[in-house]
């Protein structure tokens, strides 16, 4: 998922942790970037953490989920790719990034 872009107010996951926020600042010259932990159990200043973007999963919004799917998105539609998810015919990586890689192109 490198290809995606990590941005200020993005929803963010740390990897292999269960610590949720949204992006604050990102410095480019460090390649830091600061969120606000949404759960506030974590200590640091106005529960702000540092991690690097690969420390990061971007998590995807119900407005970029409504993007992809367009108006003209059905209920058979919804099943039919629901079907394609649970037999192991459309990743759920890639999924993900076929949503994130829409938006971005239409922020365009």
């Amino acid at each position: 998922m490198s290809k995606i872009k990590i941005k200020k107010g993005d929803r963010v996951k740390v990897i292999d942790q269960n610590i949720f926020g949204t992006v604050l600042v990102i410095h480019k010259d460090t390649n830091e970037i600061v969120i606000q932990d949404d759960a506030s159990e974590y200590e640091g200043p106005d529960n702000e953490l540092v991690y690097r973007k690969e420390e990061l999963n971007l998590l995807v919004n119900k407005d970029q989920v409504e993007y992809w799917l367009g108006t003209d998105f059905s209920l058979d539609d919804a099943m039919e790719m629901i079907m394609e998810l649970v037999n192991g015919e459309y990743d759920i990586d890639q999924m993900k990034v076929d949503i994130l890689i829409l938006q971005e192109s239409g922020d365009e």
